[in-house]
């Protein structure tokens, strides 16, 4: 939802921003940052958020697999 307002608002860059803040923290691969980052790059934002909300979905499930 937060990114989706700030492509609203017309805010991609802090769009950008933020994407590279979450996919910092969340140690993704040199693999999952280049293919994001590379979809912001050429403004398919919408293509690079399915893409990271689907890394940290499966990285969810794993830890709650996990944990059973």
């Amino acid at each position: 939802m937060l990114a989706e307002g700030l492509l609203t608002l017309s805010m991609e860059e802090t769009l950008v921003k933020f994407v590279s803040m979450v996919m910092q923290k969340a140690r993704f691969s040199e693999e999952e940052v280049s293919m994001v980052k590379g979809l912001l790059k050429i403004r398919k934002f919408q293509d690079a958020l399915a893409i990271l909300g689907g890394v940290l979905d499966s990285r969810q499930q794993r830890r709650t697999f996990r944990s059973r």
